[in-house]
């Protein structure tokens, strides 16, 4: 779940951000536009590789597997499959414990005892 709740966003982000560059408006204030939307896709990368990395963990896969997204075509198609329908792993693999187990100790993650 965790998979869908950032990548829908962002993917909405940058396709919102990507139609504004396009406004006429936009070509006069050209240079910010393009440092902004450069800005954006640097951090939009980052977090959908924690976010695919952290996933393909779910799955007992290594994060390499974030490098899926590399192939022409079927890439994308492949990462979006694995990662926002295989089921995760319910007993405890060599990545992490399980998602029910991390989130029933979610307040010894952040320190409370």
């Amino acid at each position: 779940m965790q998979w869908w709740s950032v990548t829908v966003p962002l993917l909405v982000a940058g396709s919102v951000i990507d139609a504004l560059a396009g406004l006429p408006a936009a070509k006069r204030v050209e240079t910010f536009v393009d440092l902004a939307g450069w800005a954006f896709a640097i951090v939009m990368i980052w977090m959908l590789v924690a976010v695919s990395v952290r996933r393909w963990h779910d799955i007992g896969r290594s994060g390499w597997w974030t490098l899926v997204h590399a192939i022409p075509v079927v890439g994308a198609f492949i990462a979006v499959a694995m990662n926002g329908f295989v089921r995760g792993d319910d007993a405890r693999n060599r990545f992490d414990p399980p998602v029910t187990e991390a989130s029933n100790n979610d307040a010894s993650l952040r320190g409370y005892r």
